[in-house]
Parts: C-alpha cells; structure tokens; sequence
C-alpha cells in the first residue's frame, strides 16, 4: 500500500496518504458515498477500496493534493458523537481511548452544537464507566423483554444486547 494515516476530531476524519511522485489532481479519483470509500489513481489498482467504519454525510467529502505529492480527504461523520477505531472496516482497529485529543478544552469550542455534542459525549462517558443507566436504556430494556416475550420460537442466546 501507499503511505497513510489519518486524524479525527468530533465532526470530521482527515486521510493524508503520500502520492507517488509527479502525481496530479487530475489523475487521483476519490469516490465516496455515505458507506463506501475508493481512492486510486487513474490506471492504478485502487490505494483504497471499501467500507467504511461508520457512515459519512453524503457530498460532504473534499480533497486535495498538495506540493508534495499528499493526499488529503476529508470526510464529515454523519455521527458526531462517535469515535472510529478505524476508517475501512477491514483496517485494524486502534483504541481511541489512547489517542490524544488535542489542546481544546470544552470553554475553547466556539460552535455552541459542537459543544453541546462533547459536553453529552463526556457525560455518558461518565455515566458509563460508573455504572450509572442513561435515560432511555431502561425503556430500551423493557421494550426488548417485551419483544423476547412476544417470539418465544426466536433465540436469543448469541444476542449482544447494549
């Protein structure tokens, strides 16, 4: 493969991967739809070619290449509040947990529904790691009882219930 790495913030996931020499604009093809990504270049087998972690907003996706033969994509999550562990699904997963965030702090975040979305994030990250139930996970609990209730014949065993 080609050289690659990629950065997240809350709202967005940047891709630089390192063209080969001489390549233009004109010859790299970026195609992108809310689940799939493809990144090549003409004549090429495709660098990139899959699906992706989570879904992107649809036509939200910019490129460009730079003087020095670097690729960047830039793709808007239609998930804000989720962080990816990878872009491809087929990539293998990195602990987010471990990445650094950055410098910004909440009072930093100019935009107020930015701030809104980290200030909810830390919250039921809080809430999880203390065992506290968030609102609704006690209704989604008694709606999915109700449902194993109601189909006996189904089973439920290997279900993954969150």
């Amino acid at each position: 493969g080609y050289p690659c790495h990629w950065t997240q913030t809350i709202a967005e996931l940047e891709l630089f991967i390192q063209l080969p020499a001489n390549t233009t604009s004109k010859n790299v093809i970026v195609e992108s739809s809310p689940y799939l990504l493809k990144i090549g270049i003409k004549g090429e087998p495709w660098m990139i070619d899959g699906k992706l972690f989570s879904p992107v907003k649809s036509g939200d996706t910019y490129w460009t290449v730079d003087q020095r033969n670097v690729l960047n994509v830039e793709l808007h999550k239609l998930h804000p509040d989720q962080w990816w562990s990878r872009v491809i699904e087929t990539d293998p997963k990195i602990n987010p947990r471990l990445c650094s965030p950055g410098e910004q702090t909440i009072g930093e975040i100019d935009d107020p529904e930015m701030k809104q979305t980290v200030e909810k994030m830390l919250w039921k990250q809080h809430c999880k790691e203390k065992g506290i139930p968030l609102p609704g996970d006690e209704k989604k609990k008694k709606l999915m009882e109700d449902f194993m209730k109601q189909h006996p014949e189904m089973d439920f065993s290997k279900a993954k219930i969150q």
